[in-house]
């Protein structure tokens, strides 16, 4: 636990000096960084529609008022949470494709280390994002609306873990793939992969494997 405490307190500090002796703490922090990004939407769901339907009642305030878009968040059903399995599973997967895409530009850069080293370091780096994205998880639990604004800085944060990780590797090795150019690799690596995940839903709400109608029970609009 307090390798958690001191890694908010000093988290630069404290991932540079890291090792394989925190790989198991690096695995964890990880594990729970994918974890959080969809069971955070899943509770907060409602919060989202709630104020997507009130945004709309007030670009048509005609068509909508207050007693109405209550009403139509009443008839809201909380998802299976087997809905939420899939997103874990991938949230999973693209962590682990990042960290080992990070471990490959490493190695280009000519520097000597092992995964169990990487995985340290890069959990370590994570433990604030994680820690930002355990705050938005527990205030979409209780309803708090600003959960989403929090939530989007923890994703922000694995912009910042990429480099800082690779920076601390390749600091002192002058030789291979320099630092820039392979942290610019990583990122146009995580856009593909958004693309991706971002086509795919898509596609999943046109084939119609995802019914967003089930979001409301017996509510005609």
């Amino acid at each position: 636990f307090s390798y958690f405490i001191d890694g908010l307190k000093n988290p630069t500090k404290v991932a540079q000096s890291v090792g394989q002796e925190q790989f198991v703490n690096g695995l964890i922090t990880m594990i729970l960084y994918a974890l959080f990004i969809p069971l955070t939407i899943y509770f907060g769901l409602k919060v989202v529609i709630a104020n997507l339907l009130e945004k709309i009642a007030g670009i048509f305030p005609d068509e909508f008022d207050f007693f109405d878009v209550t009403q139509m968040i009443s008839f809201y059903e909380q998802p299976g949470f087997s809905s939420v399995l899939k997103p874990i599973f991938y949230s999973l997967i693209i962590i682990a494709i990042i960290v080992l895409l990070t471990f490959v530009v490493i190695k280009l850069g000519r520097v000597q280390l092992n995964i169990k080293e990487l995985i340290a370091r890069f959990g370590a780096f994570s433990i604030v994002p994680t820690a930002l994205l355990l705050v938005a998880l527990i205030l979409s639990i209780i309803k708090v609306d600003i959960f989403l604004y929090v939530w989007f800085f923890g994703l922000l944060g694995l912009l910042f873990v990429i480099p800082f990780t690779i920076y601390s590797f390749k600091k002192d090795v002058p030789f291979g793939l320099d630092g820039i150019y392979g942290t610019i690799i990583m990122f146009i690596v995580i856009l593909i992969i958004t693309s991706f995940v971002l086509n795919n839903f898509t596609d999943s709400l046109v084939s119609g494997d995802i019914d967003l109608t089930k979001l409301f029970n017996d509510f005609d609009f």
